[in-house]
């Protein structure tokens, strides 16, 4: 996925057109372990990029 060419604006409403998607219908609790998730992953792609020997070996598929 190459999202280096999108306007901010457009990851923007993409972000919070997931976030409304994900949280239909979903408790309080079940909001929480989502957010948690995300935050998870969200940070993990962070020190992938700020640490590119971390990330898996490239498997020839972009």
């Amino acid at each position: 996925m190459n999202l280096s060419s999108g306007d901010s604006r457009e990851l923007l409403a993409l972000a919070i057109a997931l976030s409304l998607c994900l949280a239909r219908d979903q408790g309080q609790a079940e909001l929480g372990r989502l957010a948690a998730f995300f935050t998870v992953v969200g940070d993990t792609l962070a020190l992938f990029a700020l640490q590119p020997d971390l990330r898996p070996p490239d498997q020839g598929v972009k």
